[in-house]
């Protein structure tokens, strides 16, 4: 199990901007953590240090866990498998864990409401169909520590309110998630703490 993860004295600068200054923050293990700040705050940066994508340029990323954590990332600007359709997408996905079959990604394609789009390649989705197979691949196996990068931007009403049911799901398995969203209800209904990025420090 995680039982957190700790940031300290982060510092990341791009072309000479600083964009993160010494941020110092606490993921206690089983909570769902929101993170708040306007765009270009440096949310997505933040985000991309915690999951390993990128290093800082200064401090410390410290994980206390009983074993390697395992993590599962949607990001918003994320494009998968334009030639795909959403099962071969899974499918493909699936196929490095190796740990669930077709019938558990059929089960999250009935889940997200996918299935039905059948051999429809992924570049001729919606936003919003594309966001719930983002959410779909997140899901699909067990993980540790959840990431959510804008979670409900392009989702219905009835997908907005499914995921904040899947939020609740995890929550009760004492997962770790991390949330950053411009909508103040994701932050009301999921999360138990909230960090603000502004200037590049954590409030």
């Amino acid at each position: 199990m995680m039982k957190r993860i700790v940031l300290e004295n982060i510092q990341k600068s791009y072309k000479g901007a600083e964009i993160l200054k010494n941020v110092t923050c606490t993921f206690e293990g089983g909570k769902t953590y929101g993170i708040t700040g306007i765009n270009g705050s440096g949310k997505s940066v933040l985000l991309s240090i915690i999951i390993g994508v990128l290093k800082p340029d200064k401090g410390d990323i410290l994980i206390y866990a009983d074993k390697k954590i395992r993590q599962a990332v949607a990001i918003d600007s994320t494009e998968l498998f334009p030639y795909m359709n959403a099962k071969e997408a899974l499918i493909y996905l699936a196929s490095f864990r190796k740990e669930i079959g077709l019938s558990e990604i059929e089960e999250v394609l009935k889940r997200m409401d996918l299935s039905k789009y059948g051999k429809k390649q992924i570049r001729h989705f919606s936003v919003g169909m594309k966001k719930r197979l983002l959410i779909a691949q997140a899901i699909m196996e067990d993980n540790d520590l959840y990431i959510f990068d804008e979670p409900t931007n392009g989702l219905d009403e009835a997908g907005v309110k499914l995921f904040y049911e899947i939020i609740n799901e995890l929550r009760e398995k004492e997962k770790t998630i991390i949330i950053t969203s411009h909508c103040k209800e994701d932050i009301k209904e999921c999360c138990d703490e909230v960090f603000e990025l502004k200037d590049g420090i954590i409030l």
